[in-house]
């Protein structure tokens, strides 16, 4: 039965069975004739295929069902740019990946050159014809460094793409923003992503300044001040992103921001230290996990109605829409050709291009890594090395084949990058701890709903 899986709630015994994408409750015996590895008697077979599930497996080939549009969609349908203006940073962030700690580049001087960034736009105007809204984004180092530069690209974009709804967007560590800088973000409707990561001495931990043991928290909270203050409209176009140190008491991260009036309307992304392309993973203390189970506990019971807003984490919306899409799966039965859910769609879906005008997959994967580099501003896109990784799946053909989590995976080709190929064994790692997150989503979600969740 590796196409399916079995799990258990404090009520209910469950199988999620992947060829029909069902969820079904089974009877305890059920469950441990199947946990046993025993043969399921004819009847129970009979009861399981009048449920929906225990299917025969049509799927014989790996294969994206974008791999065929892809030349296409290169063609008409890109619609979302980040540009990386510059690798310069005035922050030297612990655990950020151009450290020096990651397998990847570090900071330096180098910044884009205006013929790079109106290339940039050019391209995407050229290959947007099937778009009616694109998207740019700035991306550093600290893209703030450069702010009259974002503002020509910004001004170039609007002619280029006159015609077509623009949107922009800029992740900062928010300690160069003025009040003539967000009165010009105001004005475009620019989103900013911040990034902070809790109350003070949570935050001044791994975030410095460059050549210093001097905090950054200060700054930006008084520049969170300042447009809370002088834009309250423009205030809610702020969205946080917030990195979790497991060495940092969890409660005390939730408290500031649960409470903190400057964030408590806000969208909030949080999420783990990344280990990706780290030399060294990062540990997880036994009182981190109490201290955030019990806070995902609280989560639920605010979902359930037992609490209210205002006595929960703000830190979970992100973890709750996983749940979500649980609930929004389609139901059509597995073909002889699929392929598991992750992978974007290279380019289409957040195109990057870096200083020199190379394109990778997104601003998320490793820039020395050859296989993630997909074209560049002057040659396009490289179609095949971009069908390489659409096409992750391949590379654990037989594996994906049964895998019970095809239809959840989270696995992009980054979790299977050794810079100069992709590693199966790399993948086959993360596959382990993905299935393991997928089954923890399954029961959280079943449980929701048996004690009335809408």
């Amino acid at each position: 039965m590796k196409s399916q899986v079995i799990f258990k709630t404090p009520y209910n015994s469950y199988l999620y069975d992947r060829n029909s994408n069902e969820i079904v409750t089974i009877s305890s015996d059920e469950y441990r004739n199947i946990e046993s590895g025993y043969p399921l008697t004819e009847d129970e077979c009979v009861s399981m295929r009048e449920k929906g599930v225990i299917l025969e497996n049509y799927l014989k080939h790996i294969e994206h069902p974008e791999s065929k549009l892809l030349d296409c969609r290169y063609e008409r349908k890109v619609s979302f740019l980040t540009i990386q203006i510059t690798q310069q940073c005035n922050l030297r962030c612990s655990y950020c990946v151009y450290s020096g700690k990651y397998q990847n580049r570090v900071h330096s001087n180098r910044v884009m050159s205006e013929k790079t960034a109106k290339k940039s736009i050019d391209f995407l105007a050229e290959h947007s014809i099937d778009s009616t809204k694109v998207h740019i984004g700035f991306y550093g180092g600290e893209p703030l460094l450069q702010f009259p530069f974002i503002k020509m690209c910004i001004e170039y974009a609007e002619q280029r793409l006159a015609g077509k709804d623009i949107s922009y967007g800029l992740t900062t560590n928010a300690t160069l923003l003025t009040k003539e800088i967000v009165n010009f973000f105001a004005e475009r409707k620019v989103m900013l992503n911040i990034s902070l990561d809790g109350d003070k001495e949570s935050h001044d931990k791994n975030r410095k300044f460059a050549n210093s043991e001097k905090g950054s928290f200060d700054i930006v909270q008084e520049n969170l001040l300042m447009i809370f203050r002088d834009f309250p409209a423009y205030y809610p176009m702020l969205s946080f992103n917030v990195v979790i140190d497991p060495k940092q008491p969890f409660q005390r991260l939730c408290d500031f921001f649960r409470t903190n009036e400057l964030f408590r309307n806000s969208m909030i992304s949080a999420g783990l230290i990344n280990d990706q392309y780290a030399y060294q993973k990062s540990a997880m203390s036994e009182s981190f996990r109490e201290q955030y189970g019990y806070e995902l506990f609280k989560f639920f019971l605010f979902k359930l109605k037992r609490l209210e807003k205002q006595d929960v984490s703000n830190l979970f919306d992100s973890y709750f829409s996983d749940i979500r899409k649980i609930e929004q799966r389609s139901f059509y039965p597995l073909g002889e050709t699929e392929h598991h859910s992750g992978p974007c769609i290279p380019g289409i879906q957040r195109l990057f291009v870096d200083v020199d005008g190379i394109f990778y997959p997104c601003e998320r994967v490793d820039e020395e890594s050859d296989v993630m580099k997909i074209g560049s501003v002057k040659e396009g896109f490289y179609v095949e090395k971009a069908m390489n990784i659409l096409n992750i799946g391949k590379l654990t053909r037989d594996e994906c084949k049964e895998c019970w989590a095809l239809r959840m995976c989270t696995i992009c080709a980054a979790a299977a990058d050794d810079r100069t190929a992709f590693s199966k064994e790399k993948k086959l790692a993360v596959c382990r701890k993905v299935k393991e997150n997928v089954k923890q989503v399954l029961k959280n979600y079943c449980m929701l709903k048996e004690l009335g969740c809408d």
